[in-house]
């Protein structure tokens, strides 16, 4: 022996327990060399961090509220369109009702996952998305000399999701 903790076995099952779903048995098959206790016990904790993150995931759905009801969405991209069209067609441009509504906080509220939907809208010349860009990014792409000049500020934001790769 090394010094060190070992065992031999053909099988080891070991349960797991998923918080509020279920208990799920996995085989750890073992080769016929002696196997370190500290390396199985590092398996046990590395998959146990990976079912706890499934987990998560799985708990995590993608809802928005839309005229009052609460709709689950497949993907980022379909909840961002949706909410999108719902803001663009629900509010007046360039108003600060518009700002202030829902949908377009929702977006905001998607955080980094909206980030490629809107930016790419932005480089498009609709600038009424830069305002919910600011507030996710916690960026301001262009410079107060660019204040009213619609094109700089556009191009501005363009590099700006260039060199932050969501853009190409």
């Amino acid at each position: 022996m090394n010094g060190k903790s070992t065992f031999r076995s053909e099988l080891v099952t070991v349960p797991f327990a998923f918080p509020e779903l279920m208990t799920v048995p996995f085989a750890f098959p073992l080769s016929a060399s002696p196997v370190p206790v500290e390396a199985f016990l590092k398996f046990i904790q590395v998959f146990r961090a990976y079912a706890e993150e499934l987990r998560v995931k799985r708990s995590r759905k993608l809802l928005a509220l839309i005229g009052g009801i609460s709709v689950e969405f497949e993907t980022a991209e379909s909840k961002f369109e949706a909410l999108a069209s719902d803001w663009v067609h629900g509010s007046p441009s360039g108003s600060i009702i518009a700002l202030n509504n829902l949908s377009h906080l929702q977006i905001i509220g998607m955080g980094e996952p909206a980030i490629p939907f809107l930016i790419s809208r932005v480089a498009k010349g609709q600038t009424r998305w830069i305002a919910a860009l600011k507030c996710i990014t916690g960026e301001q792409a262009e410079t107060a000399e660019m204040h009213g000049d619609f094109d700089k500020v556009v191009d501005a934001w363009t590099a700006w999701g260039k060199k932050h790769g969501y853009l190409k």
